[in-house]
């Protein structure tokens, strides 16, 4: 099975490089574009899925309807609230300029260690990482268990690179991941038991 997984486009709040992982802000102009430019690469590598994950917000929500309309896509879209991005709590709408002035000290610890650190009222890594990863290894399993030939998901940021770095590449370092807006991701799978082991068939700019 190929899975396919992409970034929402670019949204009015990473115009402003804000904090924002529970906030739910529109597309931009730009953002729209990338939405239709990753149609345009789907269509080009001759990818038509079978199944389409997404979170249960605008940013994804709308970039996957952009691209299903472009495409004339059929498939199945599961909007799993599971997927959505990791909240950031109090720092939420704020730019790291800001969050510096009004809160120093969490943003130097945040510095020293921004995986552990938490902002107060954030959810923590451990939960935000449990949740991802079942809803990623459930929508492996049912995939693969239905004999989907392309599954296709498209996700945050923060998201897709903790479950890449976990499952999909996991030669490659955690901060050395990212998941630019416009960009595919493409996998293999053909049995859980190789997630774990790097499945990176190739990545399309």
């Amino acid at each position: 099975m190929r899975l396919v997984m992409a970034r929402h486009g670019q949204t009015t709040l990473n115009v402003g490089k804000k904090f924002y992982g529970e906030l739910d802000p529109d597309l931009t102009a730009l953002g729209k574009e990338q939405a239709l430019d990753l149609a345009r690469k789907l269509e080009q590598n001759n990818f038509i899925p079978d199944k389409i994950y997404t979170s249960a917000v605008k940013r994804t929500m709308v970039t996957t309807q952009i691209i299903t309309e472009a495409n004339a896509y059929t498939a199945e879209v599961i909007h799993d609230p599971r997927f959505r991005e990791k909240s950031f709590g109090r720092w939420e709408g704020l730019d790291a300029d800001e969050i510096e002035a009004k809160y120093p000290d969490e943003w130097w610890a945040y510095i020293e260690d921004a995986i552990n650190f938490q902002p107060e009222g954030a959810e923590s890594y451990l939960h935000f990482k449990e949740r991802i990863n079942a809803a990623f290894v459930d929508a492996i399993k049912t995939s693969l268990h239905e004999g989907l030939d392309n599954l296709f998901i498209i996700g945050h940021n923060g998201v897709l690179r903790d479950l890449s770095n976990r499952f999909l590449e996991t030669d490659t370092g955690y901060w050395d991941i990212y998941f630019y807006q416009g960009n595919l991701h493409i996998y293999d799978i053909n049995s859980l038991d190789q997630l774990g082991q790097g499945n990176l068939l190739q990545e399309i700019i």
